[in-house]
């Protein structure tokens, strides 16, 4: 063909050719993911459905790539400004598969993370750093496209990189920390922590200057990378989420013992069979541990699926056991002062 047609059909027809190539896409894909998922359900596996929504994307995108070039290509190509033309269809090409494969790589991290039973891509920092480098690889490929020389470019980088790491050294620190703590993998997202200073709660964000901890009371604490990789961390979730509960009570000395302790294990059995959270097939533990200053004090070890349901599985315990005490005649006695008044003569 010539030059571009301005008439209607010279419009209508390239527009025909994109939206053509547009259904061609939206079946190809919708074709391709269903039988995909299809086969793999025969061979007995279970595709993730956010790869396949990937899948359908990525089919999108190429139909759509296609059908463009092709009316470009048509309608263009005999253009005088067809050279120019064909360079911005790239480079918006270029741009648009730079934004999708970021999103890709880190819906692809994501889902071999769950798979794995991770959850350090959901992290903030790994998902700027991801972004970050496809985007820097994009900038470079779509200026390397234009005839840009990008060795000088990379060289001042690198000299203005080493100005900037010295500048922002506590900024790096903190950043590398970061890195470190996501790799070590000893602290994800959603752990119940407890730092030596105290801080405690559930790590909802690792960035790349700080860690987020939310408190049960709602309060946010952020703590800067470089404390909490130095910090002692407990972390009541690693391994693990299952922990035990200890319960102290204290009895009259004047208790008989076995019955004590035979009505305190039907207590903690009825809590942890009714208490959401609780471990229902745990087996309570009763221990004996001091003679006290007014009683002789018992330690009930109980067990919870997570930290948080402590607070729950103890108020039930507690309410539980001071009215079986009660009903069974079990004293629990309060602290008692005996005062000796011993009169002088003068």
């Amino acid at each position: 063909m010539g030059g571009f047609d301005s008439s209607w059909q010279g419009i209508i027809n390239p527009l025909s050719i994109a939206l053509a190539f547009l259904l061609l896409g939206v079946f190809a894909s919708k074709l391709l993911v269903s039988r995909i998922a299809k086969t793999a359900r025969l061979l007995g596996h279970d595709i993730n459905e956010r790869l396949l929504i990937l899948l359908k994307q990525i089919v999108l995108i190429v139909a759509l790539a296609i059908g463009f070039y092709w009316v470009l290509d048509s309608y263009f190509g005999n253009s005088l400004h067809f050279t120019q033309i064909h360079k911005a269809y790239v480079s918006v090409l270029i741009i648009t598969l730079t934004i999708f494969g970021a999103q890709a790589l880190i819906t692809l991290i994501e889902i071999y993370a769950t798979k794995m039973g991770k959850t350090f891509a959901n992290s903030s920092i790994l998902v700027n750093i991801t972004r970050g480098v496809v985007y820097l690889l994009g900038a470079l490929t779509c200026m390397s496209f234009w005839g840009i020389n990008i060795a000088p470019l990379l060289t001042a980088l690198g000299v203005t990189g080493l100005a900037v790491a010295l500048a922002l050294q506590e900024t790096l620190s903190n950043l590398f920390a970061g890195i470190n703590i996501i790799a070590s993998n000893k602290i994800a997202l959603g752990d119940y922590i407890r730092m030596d200073d105290g801080v405690e709660g559930t790590v909802t964000d690792i960035s790349w200057r700080s860690t987020t901890i939310l408190a049960l009371n709602n309060s946010t604490t952020i703590v800067p990378n470089s404390k909490m990789a130095a910090a002692v961390v407990i972390n009541f979730f690693l391994d693990d989420k299952e922990m035990n509960i200890p319960v102290e009570v204290g009895v009259a000395y004047d208790s008989d013992l076995e019955h004590v302790e035979r009505v305190t294990l039907e207590t903690a059995r009825e809590s942890l069979q009714n208490v959401i959270g609780a471990v229902s097939d745990f087996e309570p533990r009763v221990r004996f541990v001091r003679l006290g200053d007014f009683s002789i004090d018992i330690v009930v070890i109980l067990r919870v699926s997570e930290y948080i349901h402590q607070y729950a599985l103890r108020h039930d315990f507690i309410k539980r056991l001071h009215a079986r005490y009660a009903k069974e005649g079990i004293v629990i006695p309060f602290p008692t002062r005996i005062i000796h008044n011993k009169t002088f003569s003068s």
